[in-house]
């Protein structure tokens, strides 16, 4: 997950540069809204490389948002005390 994130980013010291809240969407799909409805297409918000962690799955589907904000930020910290 952390050299997707960096990949994403450009480099160690690119993704210290990064807001915690832009590391939680990088690797994200993006939505094309072009006049086609969406409906059948679910694409989850908010969820990019930090989803795919197995310490992120394993914990219950309600407590995952908030563990997401979690591993975005301290993945922050530790890019930049590593940059």
């Amino acid at each position: 997950v952390a050299s997707k994130l960096m990949g994403a980013a450009g480099g160690l010291l690119a993704l210290s540069r990064i807001p915690a809240c832009n590391i939680q969407v990088l690797g994200a799909k993006k939505r094309s809204l072009a006049g086609f409805s969406n409906a059948g297409a679910a694409v989850k918000a908010h969820q990019g490389f930090i989803a795919e962690a197995p310490a992120v799955l394993g914990v219950p589907p309600h407590l995952r948002p908030r563990i997401f904000r979690l591993v975005a930020s301290k993945c922050a910290l530790a890019a930049r005390l590593d940059a």
